[in-house]
């Protein structure tokens, strides 16, 4: 069987299994409930990538409010009707169509929640590089039932590039860089110097590679946990003198703007009588700073990637390697955005 039929079936299977909801008397909820009171707020209606947003919920009925969470979304249109879970695998709910990208339950941190039937919450949102959502529902994360969504808040460096990092090559004279944006088309490139105010500087365009749904091998992936991913590129500075060169850069578009500027030493070249500190690290995960829930939760990465800066700042250790388990998506491809 084709990996483009399996996906047709498993598409078909949430359409069929969606229909045993309206024969089993529970609501399909993927529009807004005009008669609810239940009520969902955000506090800005447009933001910079990595900044913080206040949601505030009220009016949720007592019988309803157990089972209360509110969950963060791509936008306003997109679908979150349920989904009925046939082999769990790697699957977790919330099991919505698309799953939110983090959720907190209505009474995480409100106290009163259970006697006020109202709460709120500070997301801190990165660059999706798409307009987000917030959507309330009852009824728990295994069958959620939708109420409400937010105004949607729009990131309005979007564009901008995002989740630069550094890589080695085979060659001790070069550095690849690579990051993420939300397109291709603007002519990507890296800009290095040796001055920090690049009075003279170089530069290397970059080749720009994405993915789409149907290039993934199955779900969750290509199904509940699948995101538009942007574009992501590489570009290669040459010319370094191992072990001498501090090299200045930036990367990004002459269109949509370049990161801010970073420096690092060029390697040195291989000696076998100098020694080699390597910071090693595995199975790191995410933790999100604003203390919400996802896929495949790790509270302690942050306190990993802490102890591996201290390190750093305190040697003269000139690698670090990752050697694998590293984000834990499993298929929820918005962790990774978290992640880098």
């Amino acid at each position: 069987v084709s990996m483009a039929s399996q996906t047709s079936r498993l598409a078909l299977l949430a359409v069929v299994c969606s229909a045993l909801y309206v024969a089993l008397g529970v609501p399909i909820p993927f529009e807004e409930d005009p008669n609810a009171d239940i009520r969902i707020f955000v506090n800005v209606t447009s933001i910079n990538a990595n900044e913080w947003v206040r949601v505030s919920w009220e009016g949720v009925p007592e019988d309803h409010r157990p089972g209360c969470w509110v969950g963060l979304f791509l936008n306003s249109t997109t679908d979150v009707s349920p989904f009925v879970v046939t082999n769990h695998s790697t699957y977790s709910p919330p099991f919505t169509m698309t799953a939110p990208l983090k959720y907190i339950k209505c009474s995480d941190h409100n106290p009163d929640f259970h006697t006020t039937g109202k709460g709120f919450k500070d997301f801190f949102v990165v660059n999706y590089r798409h307009a987000v959502t917030w959507m309330i529902f009852t009824n728990g994360v295994d069958k959620p039932v939708f109420h409400r969504r937010s105004e949607g808040v729009t990131i309005d460096d979007f564009r901008a590039p995002s989740q630069g990092h550094l890589a080695r090559t085979q060659k001790h004279t070069e550095m690849l860089v690579q990051w993420q944006s939300a397109q291709h088309h603007d002519y990507p490139e890296v800009q290095w110097s040796l001055t920090p105010d690049f009075a003279n500087f170089s530069s290397a365009n970059a080749t720009s590679t994405t993915f789409t749904r149907g290039d993934l091998c199955g779900a969750p992936a290509n199904v509940q946990g699948y995101m538009d991913p942007g574009y992501f590129h590489a570009a290669l500075i040459t010319g370094l003198v191992p072990g001498v060169t501090k090299a200045y850069y930036r990367f990004g578009s002459v269109a949509h703007g370049f990161s801010p500027v970073y420096s690092f030493l060029a390697p040195a070249a291989p000696n076998p009588s100098h020694r080699t500190h390597i910071v090693i690290t595995a199975d790191l995960g995410v933790t999100m700073p604003d203390g919400t829930q996802y896929h495949w939760e790790e509270p302690d990465a942050f306190q990993t990637v802490k102890h591996m800066l201290d390190r750093v700042s305190t040697s003269d250790a000139s690698m670090l390697l990752h050697i694998g388990d590293i984000a834990y998506s499993t298929g929820y491809l918005g962790k990774w955005d978290s992640f880098m």
